[in-house]
């Protein structure tokens, strides 16, 4: 499966926290955690997270995220 960012959301992130989401409606951010920065990176829509390339842990993030809204499966 395929997954977006929501498209209220987008990476950012600052010298002192590197890894952020941001809300683009509110300008508010929350800091992740490098492993789930680099799950978000791998949701733009062309990465299939099934994929056996991809390791189980950041499936997991990307579980967590949609259960959250943060991350959309992709129409295709």
């Amino acid at each position: 499966m395929r997954y977006c960012l929501n498209e209220n959301l987008a990476l950012c992130g600052w010298e002192d926290h590197p890894f952020a989401v941001q809300d683009l409606q509110s300008g508010q951010a929350f800091f992740v955690s490098e492993a789930a920065f680099r799950t978000l990176l791998l949701c733009n829509g062309v990465v299939d997270t099934d994929s056996f390339l991809i390791p189980e842990r950041f499936r997991k993030i990307v579980r967590f995220f949609v259960e959250r809204k943060i991350v959309e499966p992709r129409e295709d």
